[in-house]
């Protein structure tokens, strides 16, 4: 059942701008309007976890751009939390652990898309970093089901192409 929960008008110089909140029992969903067209969808798909938003021109009843978005990220994941927390109270020996921390972090968010299916692979662009960091690396890949292709014939050895397993 579908039913309309709260709508808000704003009237500007250039025309109207409307939102309407629509509560339905799949995906509950707020609609954004200018002069009356439809323009954005954004729904709560409660199943995936996640927001789709539609984008709509003119007449067209279909979408012409549609894409999911995730609020979350790779560091809400324990593993991640654990791993990021367990290099920072090994003993450094004199190293920038922040630094390789840092790194580590930047491979993790070029992971990501592949983690919320948005791609296939994805490269982590600079792997320069500590020992430790790579084992943590290892283990939150092997949590995830992802693997580094071991093909140095594309990449130098600080850059990983990762894929699903």
């Amino acid at each position: 059942m579908t039913t309309v929960k709260n709508k808000m008008t704003i009237n500007t110089a250039k025309g109207e701008i409307s939102a309407i909140a629509v509560n339905d029992d799949a995906y509950p969903s707020i609609k954004v309007m200018i002069n009356g067209e439809l323009v954005t969808v954004v729904e709560l798909d409660s199943d995936n976890d996640n927001f789709r938003i539609h984008n709509y021109q003119g007449n067209e009843d279909e979408p012409i751009a549609s894409y999911d978005y995730n609020p979350a990220s790779i560091f809400d994941y324990e593993i991640v939390q654990d791993e990021i927390e367990r290099i920072r109270e090994l003993e450094d020996d004199g190293r920038d652990i922040e630094g390789d921390i840092s790194i580590l972090k930047q491979g993790l968010n070029e992971i990501y898309a592949i983690v919320v299916g948005q791609t296939e692979q994805a490269i982590i662009s600079n792997t320069n970093m500590w020992e430790e960091c790579h084992t943590s690396l290892d283990k939150i890949l092997k949590f995830f089901n992802l693997i580094v292709v071991d093909d140095s014939t594309y990449f130098d050895d600080y850059k990983f192409l990762v894929v699903k397993k």
